[in-house]
């Protein structure tokens, strides 16, 4: 299991930040708002799910014009789907926190702030798993790793400033 989650998001950690950093700019926005989790956790759900759709066709549709051949099949747009899958696979353990937190009755403020700070974590994870599997040495993969976390920071900043 371990190893097909590595194989997965080193082949395509681009989309693990992107989704990432989507679920946690909606988690700042919405806690503004000072909404419930369930609505913050449909609202990740229904934003990750257009934004990997529109990234998969575009994505799809970038390779086609460079191709310039017929147009693209339903294999090709589910293989486009598949390959895209860590946009919306990243939002996974924020939403199943996030839900965590609900079910204990935590506060929304506390619930949305942990949450902020696990993509700060997931997103150094992914900056460092795909780093890991070029030539690159330890620091330099800190820094992409380190790099991937500002983005979560940023969210958690704006919440911070916002609220």
């Amino acid at each position: 299991m371990r190893q097909r989650w590595f194989r997965r998001y080193s082949a395509n950690p681009e989309g693990a930040v992107e989704g990432t950093v989507v679920a946690a700019a909606v988690i700042a926005g919405e806690s503004i708002v000072g909404t419930d989790l369930p609505r913050v956790m449909g609202s990740i759900a229904i934003t990750l799910t257009v934004y990997w759709f529109t990234h998969a066709y575009a994505t799809m549709l970038a390779e086609r014009m460079q191709t310039a051949s017929k147009p693209a099949a339903w294999r090709e747009t589910r293989a486009a789907l598949f390959q895209e899958s860590t946009v919306i696979e990243s939002a996974l353990p924020p939403i199943v926190l996030l839900f965590a937190l609900w079910l204990a009755d935590v506060k929304a403020d506390t619930a949305l702030t942990a949450t902020l700070w696990l993509c700060v974590v997931d997103l150094f994870m992914f900056g460092w798993v795909g780093a890991r599997g070029t030539e690159l040495g330890r620091g330099a993969r800190l820094g992409y790793a380190l790099i991937a976390a500002a983005f979560g920071l940023v969210a958690v900043l704006l919440k911070t400033l916002l609220h």
